[in-house]
């Protein structure tokens, strides 16, 4: 059933096993992520002990249709031993049902709805106590505040401009997730500065940002004359002076954990500044 589907799409397959063959396979021989992280720490340790206890239970039941939620993972995990979560994520719904399996030897109702119960209720006071002020602490979390914060302006359209990189990613990827936060007109004039060469972006883990091109809507016409500027830089940069605009504000959050980091600065024109004591916070946004 598959060979049509496989033969009609044979070009992008086989470019997507080059990638696999070329990239993916030294790096994932270069470093991963351990069976316990994956299963006691991103997973809740009960779905974990009773997807484990679904086999036993399976064998000595003899039960064939086990191997439908079971397969895919034992093939991934015990066969293939991939130890890196994101290719394993995919696979957690089927770790669920092979755990609701080995939980149905619970006989009372009420044991097993207690069990799920601490299941979801640990695993939503981490998101929302951990992850979630994690995430929130995020610099890409200063595009989502310099969006807004465009909202609030009179300006009605902006250039986006980012500095020279010096990061492994490219930084024009960071324009479409601004634009996503704001319902102003964002224009950026796409130019590939500092690219890596062909040898560095051979090694680089983000190097598909590199292949990537802002949408043509994006750039500026000739005549175009931006009400105000969104200038988005990286760690160790400084966004250059603007001799026609100031700086109203800027937002510096920072995890302090990852290399590629994402400050955004507001510039309005001079003439167009509040009066002062007016002004709007030129500190960091936090």
């Amino acid at each position: 059933m598959l060979a049509p589907v496989l033969f009609h799409h044979a070009e992008v397959i086989g470019a997507q096993l080059v990638i696999l063959r070329e990239f993916q396979q030294p790096g994932l021989r270069a470093w991963g992520e351990s069976f316990v992280a994956t299963f006691f720490f991103h997973t809740h340790p009960f779905v974990t002990v009773g997807a484990v206890g679904s086999v036993a239970l399976a064998l000595s039941r003899r039960d064939p249709r086990y191997l439908v939620a079971a397969w895919l993972l034992l093939l991934f995990i015990p066969g293939l031993q991939v130890c890196r979560i994101r290719y394993l994520v995919p696979l957690f719904p089927l770790l669920a049902i092979m755990a609701a399996y080995g939980f149905s030897v619970i006989e009372p109702v009420r044991l097993r709805r207690f069990t799920a119960y601490c299941a979801v209720g640990s695993s939503l006071v981490l998101a929302l106590a951990v992850y979630l002020p994690f995430l929130k602490s995020h610099s890409l979390a200063n595009l989502k505040d310099a969006g807004r914060y465009m909202d609030s302006l009179a300006a009605q359209t902006f250039l986006v401009e980012t500095t020279r990189p010096t990061s492994v990613v490219n930084p024009a990827v960071t324009v479409p997730l601004l634009d996503l936060y704001t319902g102003k007109s964002v224009r950026y004039d796409y130019l590939a500065l500092g690219q890596p060469s062909a040898e560095e972006l051979a090694r680089l883990s983000l190097r598909f940002t590199w292949s990537y091109t802002n949408p043509a809507y994006y750039a500026p016409p000739d005549d175009f004359r931006p009400d105000a500027l969104a200038i988005i830089w990286g760690a160790g940069e400084t966004p250059p002076p603007r001799s026609r605009y100031a700086l109203t504000k800027q937002f510096v959050r920072s995890e302090k954990i990852y290399n590629f980091q994402t400050y955004v600065g507001i510039f309005l024109p001079f003439q167009a500044l509040p009066p002062q004591g007016d002004a709007p916070d030129s500190g960091p946004g936090e």
